[in-house]
């Protein structure tokens, strides 16, 4: 066969470009979304992730066996890249959309958008997986096409989207302030406000009042600093202990609405009172601030759906199935016997499984481990950015690596060093940001030789199940694939879900050093990832695919 071109493995990669600016968002901050803006709990959030992954193990073979099938003037797998599309980025905005209904409301929608989702997501991106089987048989081909997809999914896309996201949420949430103010707004807020300094503060404003001074005066000043409060994420320490104070209070006497000037002055002279008056302030800039939020990485999600329909759209164009082989045709009751047969591809699989558990769980929670482990959201900016030059590495050393040692040993040796330096990091003091920073970025490049290899090695179990069986097929082996790895994310948002929710994690609060929730988050981000890999080396030892068989398959099968 005719040696692949260049622009072919360029252009069809670009498609993991698109795929990857859905995929990562969904991967990276749905979860953060649904917990602390959409306000899903954490508990909720894992009982949705396993469910969606339990309709997807009927869901994916059937699709693989549809596009085994398929038979259309595109192609047998173009098609799908074609009409799929759209549908699976209106999904997409549909499950960072946000209606105002009841938390019970919320759920149910979560639910039946992420597992459309799912669904449209596999009717894409299994097609345009196995598009890459029927492109060439050649391994070192399909190790370069697998580098260049990884490159485009783990450097472009994930800059992109874990760089781009943020900057683009943090610029539209200053534009929608500017254009829906927050009543007057505010001349200057206090720095660095908190419970305690309000209270102080009410104290001299009590004096205010005693002085004569307007209550409309002392409400401009209660406003100035809610801002402050709700900005420095003391927002529900604040809540919680108005809330005692106003259990505690003996007097019911009713309370002007927010706005409105009070006419007695007697009445602000309770302390008790006047802390109701605060407690609405907060509670409908909190309730502002949230709808602003929500609309803001809605926004930066469309720009990632225009972009993603558009790379598919060209990979549909560019790409061209090349293989032609004749096989026998397969039942569907035999999709089951043609996976579970192909011993590589379930021991492949299984570590798909658990290096997606990887990717996920460690940059999903990185959110979280910023936030409330370094008490610095800003500074998963920064690893983020180191993680997209690490992968930029990882993609660059990968083809020379395969080539010259092996894609499985490759695979073993990156899943090694992500163990390693996951369990490096956890002993790394929170203060030495820069070496977390360096360890993350050495994990990071482990991971992407893991990546490339995964992918790479897929298509090879093609031909392998084709030897045993005699039946080929190239839509089973991506199905297990596909379920694998959103089975992978699955593990990766149920698990942080779980432990969130059995450590008492409560969004928007301080959490102390030596506390369940800290130690949590501390585990999720580097111990569970370290785990995973250390599984994934187990699995890759059941896979049994070495360039000599692979040559030895590939004669016999000419030969039938």
């Amino acid at each position: 066969m005719e040696k692949l071109k260049q622009g072919s493995i360029f252009g069809y990669a670009l498609g993991d470009l698109g795929i990857n600016f859905n995929f990562q968002a969904i991967a990276f901050f749905l979860a953060f979304f649904y917990t602390d803006i959409f306000k899903i709990s954490p508990g909720h959030v894992a009982g949705l992730y396993l469910v969606a992954r339990m309709w997807d193990a009927i869901n994916d073979p059937l699709m693989g066996y549809i596009a085994d099938h398929t038979k259309s003037r595109w192609g047998q797998f173009r098609p799908y890249i074609l009409f799929g599309a759209v549908p699976l980025n209106l999904i997409l905005l549909a499950c960072f959309f946000t209606p105002e209904i009841s938390e019970t409301g919320r759920v149910v929608y979560a639910y039946v958008t992420y597992i459309l989702h799912g669904m449209a997501f596999t009717m894409l991106g299994l097609p345009y997986s196995s598009l890459s089987a029927v492109m060439t048989q050649n391994q070192q081909e399909r190790a370069v096409i697998a580098t260049y997809r990884m490159f485009f999914a783990c450097v472009i896309a994930q800059g992109v989207v874990t760089l781009g996201v943020p900057a683009m949420v943090d610029q539209f949430i200053t534009k929608y302030e500017k254009a829906e103010p927050f009543e007057s707004h505010y001349e200057e807020v206090a720095q660095n406000a908190s419970y305690d300094r309000m209270m102080e503060e009410l104290a001299i404003r009590k004096q205010l009042i005693k002085e004569k001074k307007s209550s409309d005066d002392v409400m401009k000043q209660v406003e100035k600093q809610i801002p402050a409060i709700v900005q420095n994420e003391a927002y529900v320490d604040v809540l919680e202990k108005l809330d005692k104070l106003e259990s505690e209070s003996a007097q019911n006497e009713a309370v002007a609405p927010v706005g409105e000037s009070m006419d007695s002055h007697q009445d602000l002279e309770n302390t008790d009172h006047y802390t109701l008056i605060i407690k609405q302030h907060i509670e409908k800039y909190i309730s502002y601030i949230l709808v602003v939020k929500q609309k803001s990485y809605f926004k930066s999600v469309v720009m990632l759906a225009i972009g993603s329909v558009f790379l598919l759209l060209v990979a549909f164009k560019v790409s061209k199935e090349r293989v032609k082989v004749k096989s026998e045709r397969y039942k569907l009751k035999d999709i089951f016997s043609i996976a579970f047969k192909n011993d590589a591809l379930m021991a492949l699989s299984l570590a798909m499984l658990l290096n997606t558990g990887v990717w996920v769980t460690g940059n999903a929670v990185a959110l979280y481990y910023f936030k409330y482990i370094l008490n610095d959201q800003k500074l998963s900016i920064y690893f983020f950015a180191v993680s997209v030059a690490a992968n930029l590495i990882g993609a660059l050393i990968a083809p020379t690596l395969t080539k010259k040692f092996g894609k499985r040993t490759i695979f073993i040796s990156g899943s090694a060093v992500v163990t390693t330096f996951g369990i490096v990091r956890y002993f790394t003091p929170p203060s030495q940001v820069e070496m977390i920073l360096i360890v993350s970025g050495i994990f990071a490049v482990g991971q992407m030789l893991c990546s490339v290899c995964q992918w790479a090695m897929l298509p090879d179990t093609v031909e392998y199940g084709h030897w045993k069986s005699g039946k080929r097929s190239e839509g089973i082996p991506f199905a297990v694939f596909s379920f694998m790895q959103k089975a992978g994310m699955a593990l990766a948002g149920a698990v942080p879900g779980l432990i969130l929710q059995l450590t008492h994690y409560v969004p928007d609060t301080a959490i102390d050093p030596g506390t369940p929730a800290h130690s949590g988050i501390l585990w999720l981000f580097n111990l569970v990832p370290a785990i995973y890999s250390l599984l994934c080396i187990v699995a890759l030892n059941f896979y049994n695919i070495n360039p000599a068989l692979y040559n030895n398959i590939m004669k016999e099968l000419k030969e039938k």
